[in-house]
């Protein structure tokens, strides 16, 4: 995310199995959707 929500953490809800993502992880699945949606204004998860 960028813009005035740079920064900003995610909520998630609490759920049992639920783990953290490691960082590397994280960053990678983000760089994906930055190529995919290159140019959009915003993304709604």
């Amino acid at each position: 995310m960028g813009g005035d929500w740079r920064r900003t953490p995610l909520r998630v809800g609490v759920r049992e199995g639920l783990r953290p993502t490691s960082e590397r992880v994280r960053e990678t699945v983000f760089d994906w959707l930055g190529h995919l949606l290159g140019g959009m204004a915003g993304v709604r998860v």
